[in-house]
């Protein structure tokens, strides 16, 4: 319903209920009069002639073309399929649209033009900040990061889809990640500055600010995020399995038994003003070691502005390196088969203790080749400590745990400001061990990098702020749209367009008939029941929820988590992480605030004990 349409109902509403109140008094004041003489008095009728007038609050049901609509937006069925349903329910005399065009809209005509070997579409910056003006109007900057990226569309092709997508992160409400422009073609595009031509016309154009509502407001390109093959197109430097391919240092590798290995210590590092000069001119390519790359020209800084992506340099660089090379028994201490399949088997057997908030629960190791990178993750920041633990050697195991110790410190935004120093001590022995341990030659491009991600975190805060994950899930949603291998730009930009801005985020209370049995804040879900029962209160206070309150007063009925130890003491002390091991004694019941919780706890069965671990992006 249109906000005019709105106004009308309600106004509307207004007069039914106003005159359905005069009709009622005059009944009563006709019976009154019946049975009382006194009610013939002129003042008491007085009273009733004009009565005060009565504000009524309207909410308009959703409509039933308002439901179709979000289950077309939800669901992403094709237009075909929804102008069939649109005709059955017509025929049946119901209140909908015959077209799909009158119910989502027409099809915005879009202007293509060829960049070699395909085609694109640029959408604008300015364009797609419009959209959504009655949110970012209250602010006087944005800040945005761009990310560019490749994705098959089908198996059975070659199409390619080179989106440049970009991410408000400065303000309070989440906005999902938004297409700019979007490329398709057999092969990514052959000239980076044909490709970012439109990008680079419009920026200068506007000049660092946007008008939105009547008002200017600034806008800043804050960093470029994307895998180290995407950054090597766009950047104009060596890739990964080049010699000079690090791009912070002067770091050269060299071929050790074939494999292009690097130092285990980093090189000179490298500011933007050596990147603008061209100081170290092998660290470019050679059409642009004397003119500036495309990013250049719009006011990018080439070294501080484009940070490593943690999550294709360590949940599917490193983490799945090492993880490959312990099955393949490419390490100087084999792990058994034995054993393998027994980390196996503990992964299986955890699934039932993970929360809501793993969309993904823990795998075989036989699937190693088909996880995905949460799940890299999730081995490493969780479940790996645990299943690791007396199955592996332990010189492979203590390198794990630096890995998983820093990598917890630079993800947590309670940690990553107080032991960034530590963390980078962590990396740089990782690294100094990592050929120790799985053999000369092991240090590749994404191990070597590790050097220089404590940096990037001192910068732009923990991980997942500065991580691709959000850029990854979009280009799937952008692969869905696609219904039909024609118009393919045409699908997306108009599939796109009526996608919710706002990404959801859950907060509020579940009810088990009149009480409440569970409560979501910050789209975490805690409840009475396991495993969504654990959290960690104020001063660190790992707690068991047995019953939320009934009432306003927003607390609930809990017991402390007592007899808590150390799960590890080295490299780092455990509890300094808020990781402890338990044998789930409980103490005494008390209330505690909705407030107090700081964050969620993860219980994972250790034999007769339990490993306690906060959720990352569940603290504060």
């Amino acid at each position: 319903m249109s906000e005019r349409s709105l106004k009308r109902k309600i106004k509307q509403t207004k007069e039914i209920y106003k005159k359905r109140m005069l009709e009622n008094v005059k009944s009563v004041h006709e019976k009154y009069a019946e049975c009382s003489p006194a009610a013939q008095d002129e003042d008491f009728i007085e009273d009733y002639d004009e009565p005060a007038p009565i504000e009524i609050s309207f909410t308009a049901p959703p409509r039933l073309k308002d439901k179709i609509k979000n289950w077309f937006i939800e669901h992403r069925p094709s237009r075909k399929c929804l102008e069939g349903l649109l005709a059955i329910l017509y025929d049946e005399g119901l209140d909908v649209p015959k077209s799909a065009a009158t119910l989502i809209g027409k099809s915005e005509k879009i202007v293509v033009r060829n960049v070699m070997p395909g085609s694109y579409c640029h959408i604008g910056v300015e364009k797609q900040l419009k959209s959504f003006e009655f949110i970012l109007q209250k602010y006087d900057k944005i800040d945005i990061d761009l990310n560019i990226d490749g994705i098959p569309i089908f198996k059975s092709s070659r199409v390619q889809l080179y989106p440049i997508l970009a991410k408000i992160v400065n303000i309070k409400e989440t906005i999902n990640p938004f297409p700019v422009g979007v490329y398709i073609g057999y092969k990514k595009p052959a000239s980076i500055d044909d490709f970012l031509k439109d990008l680079v016309d419009e920026v200068k154009a506007l000049e660092s600010k946007v008008l939105l509502d009547g008002k200017f407001v600034k806008i800043n390109f804050r960093s470029l995020i994307c895998d180290t093959p995407a950054k090597s197109f766009v950047c104009g430097i060596p890739g990964h399995s080049s010699s000079h391919g690090c791009s912070k240092c002067t770091q050269v590798a060299k071929r050790v038994n074939d494999t292009l290995t690097y130092s285990t210590v980093s090189g000179t590092l490298i500011t933007d003003e050596d990147f603008a000069s061209r100081k170290y001119p092998k660290h470019h390519y050679k059409s642009f070691q004397t003119k500036e790359t495309p990013l250049e020209q719009i006011g990018f800084k080439m070294i501080s502005q484009i940070p490593l992506d943690p999550m294709h340099l360590v949940d599917l660089g490193v983490m799945r390196k090492m993880l490959i090379r312990i099955i393949n028994r490419r390490t100087e201490n084999k792990t058994p088969k034995s054993h393998i399949d027994k980390i196996s088997n503990e992964l299986v057997k955890m699934q039932k203790f993970f929360p809501k908030e793993f969309p993904r629960k823990p795998r075989s190791l036989e699937d190693i080749h088909n996880w995905k990178a949460t799940e890299f993750h999730q081995f490493l920041a969780y479940t790996g400590p645990l299943v690791l633990l007396n199955n592996v050697h332990h010189d492979i195991y203590y390198e794990f745990l630096l890995l998983h110790c820093a990598y917890r410190l630079l993800s947590s935004p309670r940690e990553v400001t107080q032991y960034l120093e530590q963390a980078q001590g962590l990396l740089e022995l990782f690294v100094e061990n990592f050929p120790v341990v799985f053999g000369e030659g092991s240090v590749s491009f994404n191990v070597h990098s590790l050097l220089h991600l404590t940096s990037c975190a001192e910068q732009y805060g923990p991980l997942s702020s500065f991580s691709a994950y959000d850029f990854e899930n979009k280009l799937q949603l952008l692969k869905k749209y696609v219904q039909k291998p024609s118009q393919i730009l045409q699908q997306i930009v108009n599939r796109d367009k009526i996608q919710p801005v706002l990404k959801k985020i859950k907060n509020g209370r579940k009810f088990l008939g009149n009480r409440v049995s569970g409560i979501h804040i910050n789209d975490c879900f805690f409840s009475e029941k396991s495993p969504n029962n654990f959290c960690m209160v104020k001063s660190e206070t790992p707690i068991k929820i047995e019953k939320f309150l009934s009432g306003g007063n927003n607390s609930f009925e809990s017991r402390r988590l007592l007899d808590l130890d150390n799960f590890y003491e080295e490299p780092v002390i455990s509890g300094d992480l808020g990781i402890y091991k338990s044998k789930l004694v409980l103490g005494e019941k008390e209330h505690f605030c909705i407030g107090d919780i700081e964050c969620k706890l993860l219980c994972l069965p250790f034999g007769s004990n339990f490993l306690l671990i906060p959720i990352l992006h569940s603290c504060t």
